[in-house]
């Protein structure tokens, strides 16, 4: 049977407060992405970088839009879309840790000898441009 807004029974209805678990777990998982890329801009990249590392994010998270509403065109049934989506996070999340795996170790190495000083001479100056003390 096919149903309109005005025939959907009472027992098939849901109210719009049943998403609002949905839309704190989206909110908080975008906002760790965001918090994540802007540390990792601002803390590896140079000074002359910092707005490209950045608008790279961003592109990046557009091109994943898109994506999202390309695949969601594709397949048309509710319980596909969450099957498909649930593998593309796993498969996601593989990678990237595959990935950190790769690159934590270098990028800590680069951190200690360029930004917290250990490779440093004495008369360096620090990162705000004044003289370091010892």
């Amino acid at each position: 049977t096919s149903y309109t807004l005005d025939t959907l029974p009472h027992e098939h209805q849901l109210h719009i407060l049943a998403t609002l678990p949905q839309i704190i777990l989206i909110t908080c998982g975008e906002i760790f992405c965001s918090i994540t890329s802007l540390e990792f801009a601002y803390t590896y990249a140079p000074t002359s970088m910092k707005s490209v590392c950045q608008s790279l994010y961003l592109l990046s998270d557009a091109f994943g839009n898109i994506i999202a509403m390309i695949f969601t065109k594709v397949t048309n049934r509710d319980l596909y879309q969450f099957f498909m989506w649930a593998g593309i996070e796993i498969g996601a999340a593989l990678i990237m840790l595959l990935i950190t795996q790769q690159v934590i170790g270098p990028l800590e190495k680069f951190k200690l000898e360029t930004l917290v000083g250990t490779a440093r001479p004495d008369n360096a100056k620090t990162m705000d441009g004044e003289q370091r003390k010892n």
